[in-house]
């Protein structure tokens, strides 16, 4: 269950970068291949670009207040502010 529940995620963080713009020329093309057909469709130079220019930036994030990676359900609103739900609701506590 744990993993349908992270693969979904992981499509909705997907179908985020392609929709907004954060991706362009290949990646742009390889996330949507990912949200069609699942990583497992990918073949050789497109699992490198997925990793390095997908996954590394925009699937480990890291939660600029405290450096602990964001779980991928936290990921579609740490891209707008950098921080994951723990260190928002301390922020928000803080004003």
């Amino acid at each position: 269950m744990d993993e349908v529940l992270e693969a979904m995620n992981e499509r909705q963080v997907l179908e985020h970068l392609t929709e907004f713009g954060y991706l362009e020329g290949p990646s742009q093309g390889i996330a949507l291949q990912v949200i069609d057909k699942g990583r497992r469709s990918l073949r050789g130079k497109q699992n490198f670009i997925f990793e390095k220019f997908i996954e590394e930036p925009y699937l480990n994030l890291e939660c600029e207040r405290c450096s602990i990676e964001m779980p991928m359900s936290e990921i579609v609103e740490g891209l707008h502010d950098g921080l994951c739900s723990f260190c928002r609701k301390m922020m928000s506590n803080d004003d």
